[in-house]
């Protein structure tokens, strides 16, 4: 992997130790947060494609009806841990997070779907490492009961792009402002305000990820605008809210 701006090789290998072993600097006596593991997830964005419409009509409908199919199958199968839609109207439509071994799989389920093979959404999917565990005790609980109903609830998604003054150089004022950006994360882990976050490893302009379980998008951009990175243009944090079952972070 090669350097790029926001998150570096040196950055990402920093966040993963970071996550597993704790920070060692600003905590003095009080006891750490739990320290999560790691994996990799494979993040698919769902918006308006070219065929995209708001009118409902009887072919639209039967589209909605085999894309909801298709979730359930891939969320039978495994291969889906977390899925919902984007709720605040605008051209992001949805997101799928696949626990899948290889990129090209996850590809391939996405754009299987059948409202992307018809046109209606597009796919943009990105290798994502994060929290182990995302989907699990719903997976488990519909292992034990396949008629399971979820309650819904709305996280805040909060997609990390590469700001104004991101740059790959390496400066004592950057490996600091790195810790404390690695350390903002892990306070808000901690909180259980930040339910799942971590960074993007595909190289784009998407850096990362965070998912907030906060009440509202209003609380998640306060959170959002204190991290240092963002405070310092390194990032740009783009928010919407997410519906998806309750219980799907770890």
């Amino acid at each position: 992997m090669t350097k790029r701006q926001g998150y570096t090789l040196k950055s990402l290998v920093s966040l993963i130790v970071f996550l597993m072993l704790g920070p060692s600097i600003g905590i003095g006596q009080e006891k750490a947060p739990a320290r999560p593991e790691m994996v990799m997830y494979y993040l698919t964005l769902l918006s308006r494609g070219p065929k995209w419409t708001p009118e409902q009509t009887p072919d639209t409908e039967r589209i909605q009806a085999e894309h909801m199919k298709h979730i359930q199958k891939m969320a039978g199968d495994g291969k889906l841990v977390a899925a919902g839609p984007i709720t605040d109207g605008g051209p992001l439509r949805g997101i799928f997070i696949f626990g899948v071994p290889s990129l090209e799989e996850a590809k391939a389920l996405a754009e299987g779907d059948p409202a992307v093979k018809a046109g209606r959404l597009a796919v943009e999917v990105h290798p994502w490492m994060s929290q182990k565990g995302i989907g699990a005790r719903n997976a488990a609980a519909v292992k034990a009961n396949p008629q399971t109903n979820f309650e819904m609830t709305t996280y805040q998604l909060g997609l990390a792009h590469r700001g104004p003054k991101a740059t790959t150089e390496s400066t004592p004022e950057s490996i600091q402002l790195q810790a404390d950006h690695l350390a903002n994360i892990f306070k808000m882990l901690g909180s259980g305000k930040l339910g799942a976050a971590g960074p993007c490893l595909d190289g784009g302009n998407l850096s990362g990820v965070f998912v907030f379980q906060v009440g509202s998008i209003e609380e998640a951009k306060a959170l959002a605008d204190a991290d240092p990175f963002v405070k310092a243009g390194i990032l740009v944090v783009e928010l919407h809210s997410w519906m998806a079952a309750k219980g799907t972070l770890p």
